[in-house]
């Protein structure tokens, strides 16, 4: 479908007295894992898109502790926005705190990106320079290598 990524330029603004603000009801992904979908651990056959137009660096390393202690992790899916809103170099660093839990890390559809080496200003840098191009992240394990085609191995 046609993407939202204009969206931050109507809503993301100080409207003053026309300012319109909803309550609405959160869950954590681990607290719909739980009691909603009743998806047991472990995640090994788990997939998740994210696309959160730009909200990505506040909600990615908040999945760090609820995931840190985990054998198997869940296939991710992010597509990252930074034309909407910048993310700070803290949220940068918990993002990649987050990815280094995983084997691989993977941007657009076979790039892999070496994130146990990788610093936070690495990783801005590589999604700052795809803003124009497919900025969708891949994170996986080794056992989800061979189920991944154009996946490395190793």
């Amino acid at each position: 479908g046609k993407s939202m990524s204009g969206i931050g330029e109507h809503v993301a603004q100080d409207r003053g007295s026309r300012s319109v603000t909803w309550m609405v009801q959160c869950y954590t992904l681990s607290d719909i894992f739980d009691n909603y979908w009743l998806i047991e651990k472990p995640y090994k056959d788990v997939f998740i898109k994210i696309d959160v137009e730009s909200y990505e660096c506040k909600l990615i390393p908040s999945f760090y502790d609820w995931l840190r202690n985990e054998t198997y992790l869940p296939k991710m899916f992010i597509s990252f926005h930074p034309q909407i809103a910048v993310c700070t170099d803290e949220e940068y660093r918990g993002v990649l705190t987050f990815f280094k839990l995983y084997d691989h890390v993977r941007f657009g559809d076979k790039e892999e990106f070496d994130v146990q080496n990788a610093t936070a200003e690495d990783f801005k840098a590589k999604v700052s320079a795809r803003k124009n191009i497919d900025n969708s992240v891949v994170a996986y394990q080794r056992h989800h290598a061979e189920k991944l085609p154009g996946a490395q191995q190793g």
